[in-house]
């Protein structure tokens, strides 16, 4: 068992994308697991409260909501809201995201559509 190691929202970020840059297992691991191998080795304790934003701080976010009339008929929120019904285009994909993965089971090989995430 590793020991653990508190991290800020931003320290986590920081650390996915430095290992991106460096190591797609390690980045992957660290996302899925929060483990940290190697001398240094830990287990990430995510602490959202150190980066706590206070009642008078302004946010905007921005969702891209699928179908999002079909999830409820009465949109409830405690503030105001923008829907597009045209995503912008610079946020679309322009290609196929989906692979190929072949998996055999009984001495019968079937090809099965992964999705793959762009990172």
């Amino acid at each position: 068992m590793l020991p653990p190691q508190t991290y800020t929202l931003n320290d986590f970020v920081l650390r996915a994308e430095a290992l991106k840059a460096e190591d797609q297992d390690e980045f992957h691991q660290f996302i899925l697991t929060g483990q940290v191998n190697g001398e240094n080795g830990h287990q990430v304790v995510l602490d959202p409260i150190r980066n706590v934003l206070h009642d008078d701080h302004s946010i905007s976010i921005a969702r891209d909501y699928d179908s999002l009339l079909t999830f409820q008929s009465n949109i409830i929120v405690d503030c105001p809201i923008s829907i597009y019904p045209i995503p912008n285009p610079v946020e679309v994909l322009t290609t196929s995201i989906h692979l190929q993965y072949p998996i055999v089971k009984d001495d019968v090989s079937y090809v099965v559509q992964k999705t793959h995430y762009p990172y």
